[in-house]
């Protein structure tokens, strides 16, 4: 079908239909060939993988990938097909211990660090308890849970402020702050 898999290490076991997929590391401890999943629009790369064909479900290992503007980092993620599951008319990707950026570094500067994130591609993602991390280093502000969506294209939505002012009168204050109608 639409599932494409590469790797430099590849072990298909064909009696539980499960594939296994890793990088290979060579003597002096560097990766080459890192596995690549490939499903429809989606792609994953990632340390290890652990994928069933006959279900449809895979657990992935340290992954990395990008939806629309952001991308999402985890330590462990499990896919679940739209096909597989009869609940649902989408794909469905949840990790743990993820980190969700707008910046393209394998080791992001910055960014939102959640135990639990929901994503469905191409729509939106959903985070449980986050906190703000920048370079390694949490920050105090803790975020009960986020929506982020991942349409490409105009969106309406809120302009956050890119200046903050301080006046001897009126104090702290912010500036250029509005709503925007696509």
């Amino acid at each position: 079908g639409s599932i494409k898999l590469n790797a430099g290490y590849i072990v298909f076991d064909f009696k539980k239909n499960i594939a296994t997929a890793e990088g290979i590391v060579d003597s002096a401890g560097t990766e080459s060939q890192r596995p690549t999943f490939i499903d429809g629009d989606n792609q994953f790369s990632y340390n290890k993988l652990r994928y069933n064909f006959k279900s449809q479900k895979g657990f992935v290992y340290n992954t990395y990938t990008q939806e629309g503007d952001l991308y999402v980092q985890g330590s462990e993620t499990k896919f679940i097909s739209a096909e597989s599951d009869s609940t649902s008319d989408y794909d469905q990707i949840f990790n743990q211990n993820a980190i969700i950026t707008s910046c393209n570094l394998d080791h992001p500067h910055f960014g939102i660090r959640a135990q639990k994130l929901k994503i469905v591609p191409e729509q939106l993602a959903v985070l449980g308890p986050a906190r703000l991390e920048i370079a390694d280093i949490p920050t105090p502000l803790i975020l009960p849970f986020g929506f982020f969506p991942l349409v490409q294209g105009k969106s309406s939505g809120l302009i956050f402020p890119d200046n903050y002012e301080y006046s001897q009168q009126w104090g702290f204050g912010l500036q250029n702050i509005g709503y925007y109608f696509a």
